[in-house]
């Protein structure tokens, strides 16, 4: 709370507005059966680095996963208005998550550490620091 004013409800995994913008997490996994605000069912589904190491080691678990995101979670979604469905994170394998959501995504935006031309693509990383991690990472 800021002062005596109540900036919106903040329980773990659910926050709400003032003006009645909800957000709900949950883990790749759990149940997200129900959710839902009053009638409004969710508009957009935001999976963020939904692969891990373990995971891509084993085709069946990514098979899994992705069953999941198609016969759990995408179904909780409303069937009118401006649905969206976007997966962040890196392409950690040939067979993950993320590049079954690619073959399926109408629109994709890949976005490497550098551009075609080699500079950074974010301000916050600078040429020396890209160089530093990738110098580690390479041995």
């Amino acid at each position: 709370m800021v002062g005596k004013e109540k900036l919106g409800s903040w329980n773990v995994g659910d926050i709400t507005t003032r003006t009645g913008f909800s957000i709900v997490c949950f883990g790749a996994g759990q149940s997200p059966r129900g959710i839902r605000k009053e009638e409004a069912r969710p508009d957009i589904l935001d999976f963020d680095d939904i692969d891990t190491d373990e995971a891509v080691r084993n085709p069946d678990r990514v098979k899994e996963m992705w069953r999941w995101i198609e016969q759990a979670a995408i179904p909780t979604m409303s069937i009118s208005g401006n649905r969206r469905i976007r997966f962040n994170g890196n392409i950690i394998a040939k067979y993950c998550c993320i590049s079954e959501a690619i073959k399926q995504a109408k629109h994709v935006d890949i976005i490497n550490i550098r551009d075609k031309s080699g500079k950074s693509t974010w301000d916050k990383n600078s040429e020396q620091h890209i160089d530093e991690v990738l110098q580690k990472l390479a041995g």
